[in-house]
């Protein structure tokens, strides 16, 4: 079902993406020959937005993958800085992204959300699994329980100490405590 209209359709697509693509270089040529070519060809082109002028001239100087074109919005944003080949690699493969419990999926970019992408993505790079941990616990917000020093938070077995709970230790409560396990 459907086949027809879909074979036509990735056909005038692709023909299309290639079409930016090969736009795009011509506009680079245009603007490095003449600096004034900038404004004359948004001018001539005014359905075109003005902030989309410097990503095609990244495209067509091959600093951006065409295909982040369609994405937009804050992935565009975070993948303009990476190199094209790993922009490549995250449009075709996609990432490993650590996720709260700390199994790892592997996501394309255009599936994440917003705090996956700063996650993932940090000006220019992609985070290592480790990094991204890091980053996780940077951003997370938690406070220790409290307990009084009277709470059983501890104990001493055997010469070793033993925390049962999240505690503060005082100076004079720790030297308490070392003399308790020799």
């Amino acid at each position: 079902m459907f086949e027809k209209e879909i074979t036509k359709f990735r056909e005038l697509f692709r023909l299309g993406i290639s079409a930016i693509k090969e736009a795009a270089r011509i506009y680079v040529r245009a603007i490095d020959t003449n600096s004034l070519a900038k404004q004359a060809f948004a001018k001539q082109m005014p359905e075109i937005p003005a902030q989309a002028w410097s990503t095609l001239e990244q495209v067509g100087r091959g600093l951006l993958h065409e295909r982040i074109l369609l994405l937009g919005g804050r992935v565009q944003e975070v993948m303009k800085g990476l190199p094209l080949s790993v922009q490549t690699d995250a449009i075709e493969n996609g990432v490993d992204v650590l996720l709260h419990d700390g199994t790892v999926m592997r996501m394309k970019p255009e599936n994440m959300i917003s705090s996956q992408l700063s996650q993932v993505f940090d000006g220019g790079r992609v985070r290592s699994l480790a990094a991204q941990r890091a980053w996780m616990e940077s951003k997370r917000s938690y406070q220790l329980a409290k307990h009084a020093l009277g709470d059983i938070c501890y104990r001493v077995e055997n010469g070793c100490l033993i925390v049962l709970a999240p505690v503060s230790i005082g100076v004079d409560e720790l030297r308490r405590l070392l003399e308790m396990m020799k």
